[in-house]
C-alpha cells in the first residue's frame, strides 16, 4: 500500500477504515475463538477464551522473551527487561491481548535502544515495565532509554504505514524461495493495532 500510493501518511478515512476493519477483525476472531474454546473439554481457569484468573506477569514474560528472540535475531544484542510493580495481581482476561500489545511495545523499546547505544550489546539500559493495578483498572507502563520520538513525529505516530524504523524488503531473494523473517519494525502497523486491542475492551494506549 505505501509503495502503490508513494506516502506514509494516509488519510482519515483510510485510517478510520483501518481502525474499524481491525476492531473488526478483532472480534470476529475473538467470537470464533471462545465458541471453539467453549464446545471443547473444559481448559481449568477458563471460560472459553478468557483466563478468570489471568496473570499479567507471566503475560509478559512470555511477550518480552519472543521480543527478546526477535531482537537478538535482529542486532545479536537485546537490553534487559525488568518487570515492576503489582507482580501478583489476576484479573480476567483474554491473554493473548495482552501478549500482543506488550510484544509490540517491548520489541519497539529494545529496538529504539539497541539502535541509540550501540549494537555491541555492552551495558545496554534496560526496559522498564510496571504492572499497577487500580480499584477499576489495570495499567501497564513500558518505558526506556532509547533517545525518544522525535518532535517532527509525533502528529503521525498512531497513523497506519508510519514508521521511524526502516521499512523492510518484501522481495525474495530468488523467485523460487523466501528468505523473508520477522522484522522488528518498518511496517507502520504495530502500534496502530496495539491500541485496536487496548481499547477493544474499553482501555487505551497512549505514547507520553
Amino acid at each position: 500500500l505505501k509503495e502503490t500510493l508513494r506516502t506514509d501518511v494516509l488519510g482519515e478515512g483510510v485510517h478510520n477504515f483501518l481502525d474499524r476493519f481491525y476492531l473488526s477483525r478483532i472480534a470476529i476472531r475473538l467470537m470464533i475463538g471462545h465458541h471453539l474454546m467453549l464446545m471443547d473439554p473444559p481448559k481449568p481457569g477458563h471460560v472459553g477464551m478468557i483466563m478468570t484468573d489471568c496473570s499479567p506477569r507471566e503475560v509478559i514474560e512470555d511477550a518480552v522473551a519472543n521480543a527478546t528472540q526477535l531482537c537478538l535475531e535482529q542486532y545479536q544484542a537485546c537490553p534487559p527487561v525488568n518487570i515492576t510493580g503489582d507482580l501478583h495481581c489476576v484479573f480476567p482476561y483474554i491473554p493473548g491481548h495482552i501478549n500482543h500489545m506488550i510484544f509490540e511495545l517491548a520489541k519497539n523499546s529494545m529496538r529504539a535502544v539497541v539502535e541509540t547505544h550501540g549494537l555491541e550489546g555492552k551495558n545496554l539500559p534496560p526496559v522498564n515495565i510496571m504492572i499497577a493495578e487500580g480499584n477499576e483498572d489495570v495499567s501497564f507502563r513500558v518505558s526506556d532509554m532509547g533517545g525518544g520520538i522525535a518532535r517532527s513525529a509525533w502528529p503521525k505516530l498512531f497513523t497506519y504505514l508510519f514508521t521511524t524504523g526502516t521499512a523492510p524488503s518484501l522481495q525474495p531473494e530468488t523467485p523460487y524461495e523466501s528468505t523473508f523473517a520477522a522484522p522488528m519494525s518498518g511496517f507502520g502497523y504495530g502500534l496502530n493495532l496495539a491500541r485496536c486491542y487496548a481499547r477493544f475492551f474499553g482501555g487505551d494506549l497512549q505514547v507520553v
